[in-house]
């Protein structure tokens, strides 16, 4: 507002004038002051950053152990759609999966890999069909 004056042209001064006509004049002046600590808030906001981060590390660290893997095959709960990561890469599009290790004694025993699924790039079905015995 240029020149103190408010929306019907009077200036602030004026209006104060007339007030202190109809009331008399303002005999204190009011300030406020208000002083917040944030100290106890911020420090719990940074610890919940620290966690955060702790959180986040282990995460990639997570990855990066299924990126280490030659095959994860993660099933949250029975008719859920298995997660497949092989050698690192995520198998979407699945249409089949199996995986069977069999033994008779306590040394590893033989071991079939199937998985069936759709190449998003050229719609082509692909297979993962790998074994190894022992």
């Amino acid at each position: 507002m240029a020149g103190n004056k408010s929306c019907e042209g009077e200036s602030i001064k004026e209006k104060q004038r007339k007030i202190d006509n109809l009331f008399g004049p303002s005999k204190s002046k009011t300030n406020l002051s208000v002083k917040m600590d944030f100290s106890e808030s911020l420090k719990g906001l940074k610890a919940i950053q620290r966690e955060a981060r702790k959180a986040t590390a282990a995460l990639k660290e997570l990855e990066k152990q299924k990126e280490d893997k030659y095959l994860v095959i993660e099933l949250d709960k029975l008719g859920d759609v298995p997660k497949v990561i092989h050698e690192g890469k995520e198998i979407t599009l699945k249409e089949f999966i199996n995986f069977q290790w069999t033994t008779r004694t306590d040394v590893p025993g033989n071991t079939d890999v199937i998985v069936d699924y759709f190449d998003k790039s050229n719609g082509l079905r692909r297979s993962i069909r790998e074994g190894m015995s022992s």
